[in-house]
């Protein structure tokens, strides 16, 4: 019975340590700015409302992440 539980316990470990991780952005508590500065004089600023941000990676340095952003130009 010992034995099952250390393999049980050692496949979970494994299995979840090399799991990816998805993580997004939440919408209510995230915002996308920009700024463009006109002539060297003025900065103008913007704001994105409706985008979609997600960040997937298997290690735990991020070394292998994978950055996805999606804009809706018109908001």
């Amino acid at each position: 019975m010992k034995n099952v539980l250390a393999l049980l316990i050692g496949f979970f470990i494994y299995h979840f340590a090399e799991a990816q991780a998805v993580w997004k952005a939440d919408s209510n508590h995230s915002k996308l700015t920009f700024t463009v500065t006109h002539m060297g004089i003025n900065d103008i600023f913007g704001l994105f409302k409706t985008f979609e941000a997600k960040a997937t990676t298997n290690k735990a340095d991020f070394s292998d992440a994978v950055f996805e952003l999606s804009v809706d130009v018109a908001s």
